[in-house]
């Protein structure tokens, strides 16, 4: 991560998700109404909803807060209760979501068309479904809400057994109806059943047992795979060797700065420690003036002092069973990223590098450049290449995406063993700007971004403009899940994510700073990415792991 966006990232704001840390005491805010049997709270329209049509006994207790999730498809703010979802459609419209249907399809049941049985005296017989709705269950049905609230059937009414219960139950598209004792109609716990379920049907993180170093890192789908299994990045952003001056020496230069010397004792030292602690995959920065563009890569004797420390590197990785990950045109300058500079940047960088390493299995991917969608070093209103408000913002960001479309197609052709993404500093930006006519999330073959914060779950940084202004959890679990609504099927993976906790830069100790790291593992995870690669604040690989990568 340049250090000018280290520099500029200002505080984030919590807003704790579904399956977050439940806070102990819920203090209520002006429009909250809170609970402290669950720790969550309601608000606004979901709450106005909530108290009007049923409370308590409708729709239980909230087991989440408000937060946005892929519903069909479409991202939705949505809160979890004990008996449903509430959802705050695009029109506004406050809507109950389908846990019956979903229910019945993660119990590997999908509802059925049913027989569209004759009508009988006091039943209705749905077309659309083809199952009748009788008796007690009827009666309820149209007191109820009828059809907006509840669906239509999508079985019959049949027996089975909840809680030990022999119980007579009826599902319809949003709620199970239940026929208890005393002919008491009572609406099933859906949203506690379909969020267990939904947890249940996580796969486990993959044994690091199973991953094994020595094979080219592939794709299937969504999913990572090496060695035929599926891969977890258990990754470490190796920006300079442990004791190294950062004021002097920010990242490594490769043996080509005298001021910056190579020790590969001292690399080896950290790359046992990050072996140790889990690490798979070791990010690295290879500074394009370092490599190729002022200092050639080779010379009469064959490889220059850069590119035989960098093969130094990548060997020591390997040796401990670390994968490499080289960020490629790291420091480009970017006032040359028109047409008249593809050449330059691919003959004396991007080519020369990639012939090194494309039979190389120990070389991850390769990323292809950092940050692109971050302008402000030519211009503080494009620090978000999506500035709608400057119209400048547009055409340097056009600009940039024909760029990495060069090099991606010229590390495709000179390379067909290694997969290839781009650093993003916003998942965003893969589909935007709207008004560009590129797409950089057909570019790659695996999605990349970077995540940012300040302090635990009491504050943020840049709530109108990183991500999405809620904060951690929430903007990390949209993020993902808007990559997965692109519907290209392609993994994620978060290449730079850091909590800062030294005094002044955060409230976090170890305690917390090791609860985040956990959360974010298992955030990505729940999204089905495929892993995460830490970007250190704190001095020490042991105080900055922990057991984060050794979590089950």
């Amino acid at each position: 991560m340049p250090k000018s966006l280290l520099r500029s990232i200002g505080l984030f704001v919590l807003v704790c998700m579904l399956y977050s840390i439940v806070p102990p005491q819920p203090v209520a805010a002006s429009g909250q109404r809170c609970f402290a049997e669950t720790g969550y709270c309601i608000t606004g329209a979901i709450r106005d909803y909530w108290e009007r049509n049923g409370g308590l006994s409708v729709f239980g207790f909230p087991k989440g807060p408000q937060t946005e999730e892929l519903v069909e498809g479409v991202m939705l703010t949505v809160q979890w209760f004990e008996r449903d979802r509430l959802e705050i459609q695009r029109t506004g419209a406050i809507t109950a979501g389908r846990l019956g249907a979903r229910l019945l399809e993660l119990q590997q049941t999908p509802w059925q068309p049913g027989p569209r049985p004759a009508p009988a005296p006091g039943c209705q017989t749905f077309e659309q479904t083809g199952y009748d709705l009788c008796g007690a269950f009827n009666q309820f049905w149209l007191k109820n809400g009828g059809l907006m609230r509840f669906g239509y059937p999508i079985t019959g009414p049949f027996q089975t057994t909840i809680e030990g219960k022999a119980l007579t139950v009826q599902y319809f598209e949003r709620r199970r109806f239940e026929l208890h004792p005393n002919n008491q109609i009572m609406l099933g716990l859906l949203g506690n059943e379909v969020m267990t379920s939904l947890e249940q049907a996580i796969p486990p993180f993959p044994d690091a047992a199973t991953n094994p170093w020595g094979n080219f890192v592939s794709r299937n789908g969504t999913q990572l795979i090496a060695g035929g299994a599926p891969f977890e990045v258990r990754g470490m952003n190796y920006v300079r060797a442990t004791g190294v001056d950062a004021s002097k020496c920010w990242t490594l230069q490769f043996g080509a700065d005298p001021v910056c010397p190579w020790d590969q004792a001292a690399i080896n030292a950290d790359f046992d420690r990050l072996a140790a602690r889990g690490v798979n995959t070791i990010r690295v920065f290879l500074n394009y003036y370092v490599f190729g563009g002022a200092i050639p890569l080779y010379d009469a004797n064959g490889p220059g002092i850069a590119l035989q420390h960098l093969d130094n590197l990548v060997d020591a990785a390997n040796a401990r069973g670390m994968y490499v990950m080289p960020v490629l045109l790291f420091n480009y300058p970017r006032e040359l990223l028109g047409p008249a500079h593809y050449e330059t940047a691919l003959v004396n960088h991007v080519r020369p590098l990639v012939w090194h390493f494309a039979n190389r299995p120990g070389i991850m991917a390769w990323d292809l450049f950092n940050e692109p969608d971050i302008g402000s070093e030519v211009d503080l209103r494009c620090w978000d290449w999506d500035n709608a408000d400057y119209p400048e913002c547009l055409p340097m960001a056009i600009e940039r995406q024909r760029f990495l479309m060069a090099i991606a197609a010229d590390v495709a052709a000179n390379d067909s063993n290694h997969l290839r993404t781009i650093g993003m500093a916003f998942a965003k930006s893969y589909f935007e700007p709207v008004d560009s006519p590129i797409r950089l999330a057909y570019l790659v073959d695996f999605y990349t971004f970077h995540y940012y914060d300040d302090s635990p779950y009491d504050s943020g940084r840049y709530k109108a403009h990183w991500y999405y202004g809620r904060g951690f959890p929430y903007d990390l679990n949209r993020s993902i899940q808007e990559l997965t609504a692109l519907g290209l099927n392609k993994p994620v993976v978060v290449t730079e994510i850091g909590f800062p906790s030294k005094p002044g830069e955060g409230s976090r100790d170890a305690t917390t700073l090791g609860r985040d790291l956990r959360e974010a593992r298992q955030t990505i995870h729940r999204n089905g990415g495929s892993g995460m690669v830490i970007w250190s604040f704190q001095d020490s690989f042991d105080e900055l792991l922990g057991d984060v990568y050794w979590f089950r």
